[in-house]
């Protein structure tokens, strides 16, 4: 059951991705791999303030 959710929300950030790779990532970080918003910006070298958007 939560491998569908995870899978579903992988197919959703899909189309996604090539828009804004960064971004995608971050959300791959956050929801996937369970890091914080720190962490997360930390990982991908960016402030954390645009990353709250």
């Amino acid at each position: 059951m939560i491998a569908g959710r995870l899978n579903r929300m992988d197919d959703a950030l899909d189309p996604f991705a090539p828009l804004d790779p960064e971004k995608a990532e971050f959300v791959k970080l956050r929801y996937f791999v369970g890091l914080s918003l720190e962490a997360a910006a930390s990982v991908l070298g960016v402030p954390l303030f645009p990353s709250q958007r």
